[in-house]
């Protein structure tokens, strides 16, 4: 078994946007719930050494984007108490709550993107369609963890010189923006040098050629043909189903008929498809490291 990461990446691409985006356009709480859990789950398995400050603020988007709906939103007939002569009500808090499922899912789903999808499969999708396209993708990719290594770089610089001074807060924001600084400076040097060298070098002054190690076999034609298989199944079970979940007035039932089913397993099994092949791969592994 593959996992995802081992797909071509047109076949990854395409499918992980398909599943983080679904779930944006859809305020039923079966089709977030589901985006949520799964996204997570994908994401504690492919990255593996997972920041713990990431979960807190994932947390806290969930909970800010919560709370801040019923603040400015007082539709609904439960009230569940009044703050500054403002009605919060139950409809708008459970609108805001899955207002942030999907948020959330859609930032675990491309956190586990990030981690897939890397430059060079960025530049294998797009060089052919649009080369400088998919040159300033790859190039931006790039510079965000080189933007932030270079601020660490700096910013323990400028503390082994004492520049910081911990009581002092205005003092320790004045360095922070001295860093800051000196950062973005030179971020715009690297990128003046690489204009000039790619120039040098004569980029774009004839027919570009490009070598990829990526091939498309049955393997991701079958994949391809499930995911297409499972994303039509879900269109058209949203298309004859009751799926429309409603929040005002008043909070509707979850729709349970025979096409809302077929929707939700539907997402289900195309939300669940990355982590059971990253789950395939892990017990075939502990499997073979059994034989020895």
């Amino acid at each position: 078994m593959k996992t995802l990461q081992a797909y071509n990446p047109a076949v990854a691409f395409f499918y992980l946007i398909i599943c983080a985006l679904l779930p944006v356009f859809s305020v039923n709480p079966v089709i977030l719930c589901v985006s949520l859990f799964l996204s997570v789950s994908f994401y504690l398995l492919t990255v593996k050494n997972g920041s713990r400050h990431f979960h807190l603020f994932s947390a806290a988007v969930f909970a800010a984007v919560t709370v801040v709906n019923p603040i400015f939103s007082h539709n609904g007939r439960p009230v569940l108490f009044v703050m500054n002569d403002n009605p919060v009500t139950l409809e708008a808090l459970l609108y805001g709550a899955a207002m942030g499922a999907a948020l959330v899912s859609a930032i675990y789903w491309f956190a586990a993107f990030s981690k897939i999808m890397t430059s060079d499969k960025i530049m294998y999708i797009f060089a052919r369609v649009s080369p400088k396209a998919a040159l300033l993708i790859s190039m931006t990719l790039r510079f965000i963890p080189m933007f932030k290594k270079t601020a660490q770089q700096t910013s323990d610089a400028q503390k082994a010189t004492g520049l910081y001074n911990d009581t002092d807060s205005a003092a320790n924001l004045k360095s922070r923006l001295q860093v800051y600084s000196s950062v973005v400076t030179r971020a715009l040097e690297t990128g003046i040098v690489t204009a000039d060298s790619m120039e040098a070098r004569g980029y774009s002054s004839g027919k570009r050629t490009g070598f990829a190690i990526y091939r498309f076999d049955m393997r991701d034609g079958i994949f391809s043909a499930v995911a297409l298989l499972l994303f039509i199944f879900f269109v058209l079970g949203s298309a004859f189903s009751n799926s429309e979940f409603i929040y005002y007035p008043d909070i509707s039932q979850i729709p349970h008929d025979a096409f809302s089913l077929v929707c939700y397993i539907s997402y289900f099994i195309m939300a669940a498809l990355p982590s059971a092949l990253e789950l395939g791969d892990i017990f075939k592994w502990k499997f073979l490291i059994s034989k020895i």
